[in-house]
């Protein structure tokens, strides 16, 4: 009930956003019951409890519940100007969880009748697998803006530590899976 009322900070999806609204530069999150990760990160709070103390200048507070699976891409004005290339794909272990990618050509209304491909990623916590499939298609290759990512980054946080490995193009398009023992012998830094 007490989250329900507060205006400074949002859930979105898994993420709990809260910025930076004081001239001080002090930050006020409440974090409700349950364990988030601090995002980009495999340092974890345990809710419910309120974290004060100084932002640092670029610091937008954000927290992740486990089984989140996110996304991330370059920062583009529209659909149009993806790049396609490569994704980062963040597991935060403890739960199961799924994300849906979905491109379409960035150029025409053909996703109104399903012109898109959808890449489905899944975390099982328990086999601790992460697994993808891609199905459609976005657009002949020669359309304007039809350029789906091809490659993925995966970045594992599982509260001790921080994994990541990335994968070759052919591994996105065609579906796959990859286990968090294959990330560890990439292990990129402990956090």
């Amino acid at each position: 009930e007490y989250a329900a009322s507060l205006t400074t900070q949002w859930l979105d999806g898994s993420l709990m956003v809260a910025p930076i609204l004081s001239e001080d530069s002090r930050r006020k999150v409440y974090l409700p019951a349950g364990e988030w990760y601090h995002f980009n990160t495999s340092h974890m709070e345990e809710g419910p409890t309120h974290l004060g103390g100084l932002a640092e200048e670029d610091e937008i507070p954000i927290f992740v519940r486990p089984g989140a699976v996110i996304c991330l891409g370059d920062s583009v004005q529209s659909t149009y100007d993806f790049a396609g290339g490569a994704i980062e794909i963040q597991v935060y272990t403890g739960a199961d969880g799924s994300f849906e990618l979905v491109e379409d050509d960035g150029a025409s209304v053909n996703y109104e009748v399903g012109r898109v491909r959808t890449t489905t990623f899944r975390w099982y916590d328990s086999a601790r697998t992460l697994s993808w499939r891609a199905q459609g298609s976005a657009g002949d290759a020669s359309d304007p803006g039809a350029h789906p990512y091809t490659r993925v980054s995966v970045r594992l946080f599982d509260g001790r530590m921080q994994s990541s490995v990335f994968l070759e193009q052919r591994d996105l398009q065609d579906g796959g899976t990859i286990t968090a023992q294959e990330l560890s012998v990439h292990r990129e830094l402990q956090v």
